[in-house]
């Protein structure tokens, strides 16, 4: 899930002149995000915590498989 939030920042300071990194602390912003709770119920009847709950699950599982695997991974030379 992606959420963009447009923002205009009043004076950003940047690190250096590419301006890859902003400097400035977001208590000087200026403004906030602050998403209603309409916006959350909205997000949770999506279903999506229950696809990433699911997700979760299944990697923990394929990591408990990769532990307890009996699979021999040295090889037996006969001369």
């Amino acid at each position: 899930m992606w959420v963009f939030v447009n923002a205009l920042i009043e004076n950003p300071t940047f690190d250096s002149q590419t301006k890859e990194t902003m400097t400035l602390q977001a208590k000087s912003f200026g403004s906030k995000c602050e998403p209603s709770e309409k916006f959350f119920t909205s997000v949770l009847k999506t279903g999506i915590t229950d696809a990433v709950a699911s997700w979760v699950k299944f990697k923990e599982l394929e990591a408990a498989d990769k532990k307890c695997s009996s699979k021999k991974n040295a090889k037996i030379k006969v001369h």
